[in-house]
Parts: structure tokens; sequence; C-alpha cells
């Protein structure tokens, strides 16, 4: 049951697409919860397979001390499938003022000893990711390895498509669900920026949404359907990349308020492209 729940097919003779389909979850977890944080460490090349597959495969036991295993496998054998992954973003959380400082050397060898983890403060902010976070995100339905209950259409994403994404990949009824979910209550805080202030909700529509909704298509398509108080910027591959971050920060800074961006648009390619650019921003 364990290993069902926790690490299928983990164990398997060919697991090594399993292993990466699990590090990429938690790399678009770390991205969707704390994007400047994923920013520095891809920035300089700490890959999570240098430090986080032990963290999978053993649920954490072989970087722990055993009183602190007793008291993470409780809360693991209790809690929600996804708590794992989320416990190895909160993990890197509480690491992240020093991480921040650090380059790969420092980073490599500050990482590789968990001992002084709060535990106790890593799984209350695990919880919280997963309260925040839409199921087709913490628990993904495109992918070979998913435990979830969701099955969405064969067409929808490949799970090689899903995993060279830069960005998470939601369901339809995961969106319907961010729609109906008020500001106050789905917002997230971005540790760089200004406080969330939710009382701001009731400055308009698009302002109380969840999420902040970014169609991207090209404005034909977008007159013909779009969802009801999307911001509309449409993007082309052959702009100038640049110049069109550089739009997209200074229209989208001021009205993001801590809220997750879902962007719209008919080409993955060009999703990837827009979320990088979000991300790097």
């Amino acid at each position: 049951a364990v290993v069902a729940k926790f690490v299928p097919h983990f164990f398997a003779s060919n697991n090594s697409v399993v292993m990466e389909e699990r590090l990429v979850l938690y790399t678009k977890l770390l991205t969707y919860h704390d994007p400047a944080l994923a920013r520095h460490l891809h920035g300089i090349e700490f890959r999570p397979e240098l430090y986080a597959i032990p963290w999978f495969l053993t649920l954490f036991a072989h970087v722990l001390p055993l009183p602190k295993i007793y008291i993470v496998w409780d809360a693991l054998f209790t809690g929600p499938r996804g708590l794992v992954v989320a416990l190895a973003v909160a993990v890197v959380q509480q690491m992240r003022p020093q991480l921040l400082a650090m380059d790969f050397s420092q980073a490599i060898m500050y990482i590789s000893s968990l001992h002084e983890v709060d535990i106790h403060v890593a799984l209350d902010c695990a919880r919280q990711i997963c309260d925040l976070t839409p199921d087709s995100i913490i628990d993904p339905p495109y992918l070979l390895s998913s435990t979830s209950a969701q099955r969405p259409a064969p067409s929808l994403i490949s799970p090689e498509a899903y995993r060279q994404l830069p960005c998470a990949f939601l369901t339809p009824a995961d969106l319907y669900r961010l729609l109906q979910t008020p500001f106050r209550a789905l917002a997230k805080t971005d540790p760089d920026g200004p406080p969330v202030d939710s009382s701001d909700a009731a400055s308009g529509p698009r302002s109380s949404l969840g999420v902040l909704l970014l169609d991207i298509r090209p404005q034909s398509q977008f007159a013909q359907h779009h969802l009801e108080h999307s911001l509309h910027i449409p993007y082309n591959p052959v702009d100038n990349r640049e110049q069109f971050a550089a739009k997209l920060v200074r229209i989208v800074a001021p009205v993001k308020r801590g809220r997750p961006v879902v962007v719209i648009g008919m080409e993955l390619d060009d999703v990837g492209v827009v979320a990088s650019m979000l991300v790097d921003s």
C-alpha cells in the first residue's frame, strides 16, 4: 500500500521515466508556489536530480534522523497523496534565504543534510501547499505514474508534452473550480512581492477572480470566443521576445497581486514561452 500510494512504479526494472516525472512534478510545484526560488535554482544549474531523488525513493528516510522520520511518515500516511511532493517544496522553501545567496557548489553542500530542518514547520507549509494547489498540478492525471482519479481526454496533453512544458497544466475541471474560488481564499503570497491586499477584489470583476486569466491567442480567435474577464495580450512567435516580455510584465504585474496566472493559448509551445517569461520576470 505504501509503494502504491507514494512511489508507484519506482522499483520497476525501468523506472527512469517515473522518476523523471516525479522530479518534473516537484519542479512545477516549486515554480507555481515560489517562482523566484525556482528561477534561481535553475539559473545556477542546481537540478533536482542532484538532491531530491533520495527524498522520493525513501520518503525522506535517507536524509532525516529517525525521530523526524517518525513524524514525517505519520503525516504522510494520514495525509493526501500529494503531501510528499509538497513536503519537498516546503523543505526547500525553508532554506530559501540561504539558497538564494548561494552558487551551485555552496548549494550542493548545504542541502546535503536536512538535520536542521524544522519538520513541524515544513509539514504545516506542505499541508498549506496541498490546500492551495489545484489537483491537476499536485497530482497530474497526464503522467504515466499518476495516481489521480481525474481522467482527462487522451488528446488533452501527452505525458511527453507535459514533461517538456515549463509550467503546470490545468484540467478544464480544475480551471472551472478556480474560477468559482474567491480571491481571498486562493491568492498566494509572493515572498519577493508586496503584501497581497484582498480588498482590491472590489475594484472590478477581473480582480475578484481567484486567478488571472491571460489569453494570448490572436485577436480573431479571441473575438470569436473567450472566457469572461480574460486579459488579452496576443502573442506571435515571430515578434521580438524581449519587447513582448517587457510589455507582458508591464501589463500583468499591476493586476496579478499574488494570484496564479492561467495562460490560455492554442499552441503549447506558445503557452510555454509566455509562461517562462512570467516566471523569469
